[in-house]
């Protein structure tokens, strides 16, 4: 039934890590440097999840978590 939340996930972490670093870029950041912040808040956005999913209590839960690991790796 929820098949489809981790695709969503995804997709709005590719779409945001994109719009992220195109900002910063446009703000004078180089490129190299904009998408080395981008990475990194995609790993702090997906290693807590990644624990917690370890744990998590149902499967809703679960799927809920995946779909923030996927936010966070497209965002990296």
């Amino acid at each position: 039934m929820f098949g489809w939340v981790p695709f969503v996930g995804a997709m709005l972490g590719s779409l945001l890590g994109g719009w992220f670093s195109g900002v910063l870029i446009a703000r004078g950041w180089s490129a190299l440097a904009a998408r080395k912040l981008a990475i990194a808040i995609g790993c702090a956005i997906m290693l807590p999840a990644l624990l917690l999913t370890a744990g998590a209590s149902t499967p809703l839960a679960a799927v809920l978590l995946i779909a923030v690991i996927l936010f966070g790796f497209q965002v990296a």
